[in-house]
């Protein structure tokens, strides 16, 4: 086992709700909150429509699990998927630069029951996966370099599943190990023309997180060296790094800085309708001749440099 992923094993094997400060135990409730109201707009969306389809008749012995607002049962990695596909599919909820860490809740709101955590237990696998989530994003750059979200996701996802399944450190590295190799996606999911893909890559990568904690359950061994070792994360994508102190450990809980939508819209063009809002009562629209907009290199590459956008 590399170092890094004993890091992450031991931090979501070993962190309690008793150490989450009640700032953070707030903003990870206001973020659960968010994103549920997401997912009841988004029930009837077409992602969720196929993966209910797909979801429907798989009953499995262990680890049921179970999708918002649906009364079938189905296994927890479909379950996973559905969630997180309505979560996600109004690109409404929570974002952090390099992705959304809500985008992980739907994998535990399946299997929770299962795990027969409370809601203790479900907000603190929450505050491990964006504790996780914000210091991976940080450290190694993926967005910048091409590669996708989904890959923190997934390693998320499983951190989280694995806290709320109570998994010893070494079968979480398992799993951590598992989701690492086999889940590494591309960006081209956000260029060029959307598809029904781009809001529903995430889900597939917390279906993946849940099925390598599974896997891990019942002896599944994954990788000894995903990070650090030959053709691993460090050597193929992203060079040797570093995580921040994690929360509790040295370093300071970065939940609350996880940012709410005010706006249905991508999170690089939430200031421009603060701006019309403003604008809309001082200019008469039939005085205007034209709009100059000014923006920033990265808001232009992800929402403004192509035709289909």
């Amino acid at each position: 086992m590399d170092n890094m992923t004993r890091v992450i094993a031991d931090y979501a094997s070993s962190l309690t709700f008793a150490e989450v400060p009640d700032e953070v135990v707030r903003a990870a409730k206001q973020r659960m909150v968010d994103s549920l109201a997401c997912a009841i707009a988004a029930y009837e969306c077409e992602p969720a429509r196929i993966g209910r389809r797909l979801a429907r008749g798989a009953i499995p012995e262990r680890y049921v699990g179970h999708i918002l607002g649906f009364g079938e049962r189905t296994t927890a990695q479909d379950a996973a998927f559905v969630n997180t596909a309505m979560i996600r599919n109004l690109d409404f909820n929570d974002q952090y630069p390099g992705g959304h860490p809500s985008d992980c809740l739907g994998a535990f709101l399946a299997i929770a029951e299962a795990a027969k955590a409370d809601g203790r237990r479900l907000l603190s696998s929450m505050v491990v996966a964006y504790e996780l989530f914000v210091r991976l994003n940080d450290a190694t750059g993926l967005r910048m370099k091409g590669w996708d979200q989904g890959f923190v996701i997934g390693v998320c996802t499983a951190a989280g599943v694995g806290h709320l399944l109570q998994l010893s450190p070494k079968v979480l590295a398992e799993a951590i190990a598992i989701v690492s190799v086999a889940n590494v996606p591309m960006r081209n999911t956000r260029a060029g023309e959307l598809s029904l893909w781009k809001g529903t890559a995430t889900a597939f990568a917390t279906r993946n997180g849940v099925f390598a904690a599974l896997l891990a359950t019942e002896g599944m061994t994954g990788p000894d060296r995903p990070f650090e070792g030959k053709h691993g994360l460090w050597d193929l994508i992203t060079g040797p790094f570093v995580l921040e102190p994690l929360s509790g450990r040295g370093g300071t809980f970065r939940t609350p800085e996880v940012q709410l939508k005010y706006w249905p819209v991508e999170y690089n063009a939430q200031l421009v309708v603060w701006a019309a809002l403003e604008l809309r009562p001082k200019v008469d629209l039939h005085d205007l001749v034209e709009i100059n907009i000014g923006t920033y290199r990265f808001a232009h590459s992800e929402i403004g440099s192509e035709p289909e956008k």
